[in-house]
């Protein structure tokens, strides 16, 4: 199974023995898992999964491809195990930006310097010299 979902929510909770993939790099993902008769897709609502198994059917004819009907929710709403962690991901976790205070294991130090980077955007502004826009001024 290929759970097509965003990262941040297959790290928390997915379909046990599921791997990770991004639909963009789909030829990495079905390269990186082990190979089964069955291919199975799913996303949150099952709508990617389709869209990826369409890919799926002509990249590889004749090769068995469904689609968890209702997706992922469905699995969830029905009561049927979860498991979390990143494990099995397929390619680099890259679909998500981070604030430098979310990642997993940021320290104190990093916060405050994303912090620091933060307030002091408009003396960067001026140093680089190369804006164009005067910030704004109240009552003016």
């Amino acid at each position: 199974m290929l759970d097509l979902g965003v990262s941040v929510v297959y790290r928390d909770r997915h379909i046990p023995g599921a791997w990770w993939g991004v639909r963009a790099r789909l030829d990495q993902a079905l390269s990186a898992m082990p190979t089964a008769a069955r291919l199975v897709f799913t996303s949150p609502h099952g709508k990617l999964a389709h869209l990826a198994a369409r890919d799926a059917m002509t990249a590889h004819p004749g090769r068995d491809v469904r689609v968890l009907d209702g997706g992922t929710r469905a699995w969830r709403m029905a009561g049927l195990p979860l498991e979390e962690g990143l494990e099995r991901a397929t390619c680099e976790v890259d679909d998500v930006w981070y604030k430098p205070y979310e990642h997993p294991g940021a320290d104190r130090a990093a916060m405050q310097a994303y912090l620091n980077w933060e307030t002091d955007l408009v003396g960067q502004i001026e140093r680089d010299g190369d804006a164009a826009f005067r910030p704004l001024v109240p009552g003016h």
